[in-house]
């Protein structure tokens, strides 16, 4: 298992911190060479000194998922530094809360652009390189992907997208040799979690108690998924999106204190 990536080369976007960060370095520790990309420049290079540090192979790419010219670019910084793309962990993303009816038209078209519009440029412009010797996508979509959620409506609809856009691009790139599938995460101790204000610190958040396992999530325990899915043991799972979430949204389960 430690060297199932060995000879591959993977992209991680959204890697300079929480599930991103996590996968690049799992995708590392197993041999492949990995391109963090981010828009925060000065995290991809933290996170891609870390793994050159620890023995492995990184590129550090400054990169708006949400443009083709970002898509564009980093595919040819991957094929020039590396000479061949074999996993691409599509993981950027952004969290906006607020009410629907108080959502402005920017805020809105914000959220998609990057959570979803990203997504199908991401598919677009990768695909045609992991046909070449076969190849894996893994998307990150949310727990928001397959349910609605109060006060979340941009976010809602782009990761709805997100998993309708990986069952069709899987039927697509299919045929190509090319696999497709998302994971689904439920709430995971992220930055961006934190920012939100929906986490304070792990397992002290009514968050927690929405989960049957009655905690947060940690972003290495999604980036396990992740890896796995990209991995050949999964050489037969495509299409699917794949839930990480502690079994949420728990239903009925009476509070921790009312139990023995």
């Amino acid at each position: 298992m430690s060297a199932c990536f060995k000879g591959r080369v993977a992209l991680v976007s959204g890697a300079a911190s929480g599930i991103g960060r996590a996968t690049a370095q799992i995708l590392s520790r197993r041999g492949a060479a990995v391109c963090v990309a981010d828009l925060d420049a000065d995290g991809a290079q933290r996170v891609a000194a870390e793994l050159v540090e620890a023995g492995g192979s990184a590129l550090a790419v400054a990169m708006d998922v949400s443009t083709e010219a970002g898509n564009v670019d980093v595919v040819e910084q991957v094929m020039q530094k590396f000479g061949r793309l074999d996993v691409v962990h599509l993981n950027a993303g952004i969290l906006s809360v607020g009410s629907l009816l108080e959502t402005d038209l920017a805020t809105w078209q914000r959220v998609l652009d990057v959570n979803l519009t990203a997504v199908f440029l991401g598919i677009k412009h990768t695909a045609p390189l992991l046909a070449v010797q076969g190849g894996s996508i893994v998307v990150t979509a949310s727990f928001a992907g397959r349910e609605g959620s109060y006060g979340m409506s941009s976010y809602v609809a782009s990761k709805h997208g997100v998993t309708g856009l990986v069952k069709a691009a899987a039927s697509e790139l299919g045929p190509m040799g090319v696999r497709v599938n998302a994971v689904c995460p439920g709430p995971i101790y992220t930055d961006m979690m934190i920012t939100a204000g929906s986490l304070d610190e792990v397992n002290a958040s009514p968050v927690a108690r929405t989960t049957m396992l009655e905690r947060v999530g940690e972003a290495r325990e999604v980036a396990e998924l992740v890896c796995f899915l990209a991995s050949d043991a999964a050489s037969f799972i495509t299409g699917a999106i794949h839930a990480v979430d502690g079994g949420m949204p728990v239903i009925g389960k009476p509070p921790a204190a009312d139990r023995q």
